[in-house]
């Protein structure tokens, strides 16, 4: 009898260990579930190119991928622990920068993130005026004042200056001034070769099919914390009806930019969270100044105050946005309050019978859709009101490539007349703007739009990103920004709010006051 007790109880044991051996090994060894979170956004990247991009939402997107520099908060302070470089130090004269750089990072070809690697990004892309991209030369006037980028050691950088640039660490910081990988370009023929998205972020690039998708996956090899999400797939979806119905039906996790007209319900659905900065976001219409009605300044003032914008915001929008009186937001350096241009179509009607068009004439307005919030209904709004003063516009609705290609085409072949389209405070100092739109080249050797050319105007803005004394450079902003105010080469309508939605189980998408950006390196979705 004892035996037979002996024996069932080795059994029991047996059984019991390879039990609990089993659920210890299956806990070791069975694989996480897949966290999939899903974004849909109205336009297509059209490219991969950071350098390349015309879309502030898109390139704050692949700044998960491809890292900055530096990392800063919403205050504009400067994140050691989130960034590449870990610290720095500035020469008293103010014109040398030297950085030490986290070691131990790799990109996600496997080559090393080092002093190479930031020196090459810089003096092969950045600053490089052969680099022939319809934003290359708008990137090297923002970095013209750096004369070179020097490594001291593996993991010791040095900028040197050709004269004080206060600006110079928040463009270190944008999300636009990625660290590329040299070898990956250097393998695909140099500087200009038309490469895969690599960096050193906590997202992966994994694949891109036009005016589809974009999908990124979680680098397990990540320097620094690691997102929840192992993969982010952004559905392009140019109808704003349709990127909402599939957050109701549970499609989409997350809508970058919802319609404005579904916000109030969604904020009232406990089932969403809806998330709503003030930013840097402009939205305005552009007018090509060497064209016919165009090249007369009273033309352009007569479009300004023919355009109800206070209406737009609150009918259109749903209050989303706010009208400015200045060319920058009042938290950007340089700021100037200049007055609001008020809805007066009788004074529109005006200046253009003094500009000799008593009677109106045709032009065509490209817009996009999808790209910014309501932007097709908002231009056919203003396509009304133009139609009251008597310009009759025809609207190109075109997706966002080939609204990119239509204002982007040199003078000599640009067929754009108008179009709604918008601009990023990207670096809260107005040299950024100002630099970019009005201090540069035209299209496509620079970024100014609207072919602008004050001469007067281009030597104020040099001047004062040369000026070291930030008294004198608020006086310059001043007169500068009264100047293009009064002469009005494009008609800012807003800034508008940058809106996301997302279901509620979703954490870490963090809309940004700078421009309409993203902040996606701790997607997570817990619970259910």
């Amino acid at each position: 009898m004892a035996s037979k007790i002996k024996v069932a109880a080795t059994i029991i044991v047996i059984v019991v260990a390879a039990v609990v051996g089993g659920a210890l090994y299956l806990t070791q060894t069975a694989p996480q579930p897949e966290k999939v979170i899903t974004i849909v956004y109205g336009s297509d990247p059209g490219t991969l190119d950071t350098l390349q991009s015309h879309s502030a939402t898109w390139t704050s997107l692949f700044n998960s991928v491809q890292e900055s520099l530096l990392k800063i908060d919403s205050e504009g302070n400067i994140i050691p622990s989130k960034s590449l470089a870990t610290s720095y130090e500035v020469s008293p004269d103010g014109l040398t920068y030297t950085f030490k750089l986290r070691k131990g990072v790799k990109f996600h070809d496997g080559t090393p993130f080092n002093a190479s690697a930031v020196v090459w990004s810089f003096m092969q892309r950045y600053i490089n005026k052969d680099v022939p991209f319809p934003e290359g030369a708008g990137f090297a006037n923002r970095f013209d004042p750096i004369k070179s980028v020097e490594a001291v050691d593996d993991y010791t950088v040095k900028f040197n200056l050709k004269y004080p640039y206060g600006p110079l660490l928040a463009n270190l910081a944008s999300y636009r001034i990625g660290i590329f990988s040299p070898s990956t370009y250097i393998r695909a023929g140099g500087p200009n070769a038309d490469v895969p998205l690599i960096g050193t972020g906590p997202f992966k690039f994994v694949e891109w099919k036009l005016n589809e998708r974009v999908v990124l996956e979680r680098n397990e090899d990540y320097w620094g914390e690691k997102p929840g999400a192992t993969k982010v797939v952004i559905n392009i979806v140019p109808e704003a009806t349709t990127r909402i119905s599939m957050l109701l039906a549970g499609d989409a996790d997350i809508v970058l930019a919802p319609p404005p007209v579904e916000v109030p319900k969604l904020r009232e659905n406990p089932n969403f969270v809806v998330a709503d900065v003030p930013s840097t976001r402009g939205v305005m219409v552009i007018m090509n100044n060497q064209w016919g009605p165009f090249k007369d300044a009273r033309v352009r003032q007569a479009v300004n105050y023919a355009i109800d914008k206070e209406a737009l915001v609150k009918n259109v929008l749903q209050g989303l946005a706010d009208t400015t009186d200045s060319w920058v937001t009042p938290n950007v350096f340089g700021y100037t309050s200049l007055g609001k241009w008020p809805y007066d179509p009788a004074k529109a009607k005006q200046l253009l019978a003094e500009a000799g068009y008593p009677h109106g004439f045709k032009a065509t307005f490209a817009t996009p859709s999808g790209r910014y919030l309501f932007d097709l209904q908002v231009s056919q709004a203003i396509q009304a009101y133009l139609r009251d003063v008597g310009i009759d516009v025809e609207l190109l609705v075109q997706d966002w490539p080939t609204f990119v290609k239509h204002l982007t085409a040199p003078i000599n072949e640009t067929k754009m007349q108008m179009a709604l389209t918008g601009y990023g405070i990207v670096v809260m100092d107005a040299d950024g703007v100002l630099t970019s739109y009005f201090g540069g080249p035209w299209v496509p050797q620079g970024n100014s739009l609207v072919y602008y050319g004050n001469e007067e105007v281009k030597a104020m803005i040099k001047q004062a990103r040369e000026e070291p004394d930030p008294k004198v450079r608020l006086q310059l902003y001043d007169k500068i920004m009264r100047i293009l105010w009064e002469e009005q080469p494009q008609a800012l309508l807003y800034f508008q709010k940058n809106v996301v939605v997302y279901s509620k189980n979703i954490k870490g998408i963090v809309p940004s006051n700078i421009a309409d950006t993203y902040d996606i390196t701790q997607l997570d979705r817990v619970g259910g």
